[in-house]
C-alpha cells in the first residue's frame, strides 16, 4: 500500500525549484520561481501550488526538462519565508 507522501510526489521525480527576490513592487515583495522538471504533469501541478503568474516557459532538449518561470507577490519577506519553508518541494534560494 502506498503512503500519502508517495501519492503526492511521483516516484523518482525531484524537481528543481530556484527562487529569488526581485525587490519591492507597490508595497509588496516580488519573488521569481524557476521550476525545472522532466514531467509536464508535475510542472503544471507545482505551478498551481505556487499561486503566481507564469511569466515564461521553455524546454531544454538536452536534459529533456520543462522550465517555467513564475512571479508571485508577498506582503512581507517573512510571508515568503514561511511559504518557502512549508512548500511540499525543496526550494533553492538565490541571494
Amino acid at each position: 500500500m502506498r503512503s500519502q507522501q508517495d501519492n503526492r510526489k511521483p516516484k523518482g521525480e525531484n524537481p528543481r525549484i530556484v527562487t529569488w527576490c526581485q525587490g519591492k513592487v507597490n508595497e509588496e515583495w516580488a519573488y521569481m520561481f524557476q521550476v525545472q522538471t522532466r514531467s509536464t504533469i508535475l510542472s503544471k501541478r507545482i505551478l498551481q501550488m505556487l499561486l503566481g503568474m507564469e511569466t515564461g516557459t521553455g524546454f531544454d532538449p538536452n536534459s529533456k526538462e520543462v522550465i517555467s518561470l513564475v512571479r508571485r507577490l508577498f506582503s512581507s519577506k517573512e510571508e515568503f519565508r514561511e511559504f518557502a519553508n512549508n512548500f511540499e518541494y525543496k526550494m533553492e534560494r538565490l541571494k
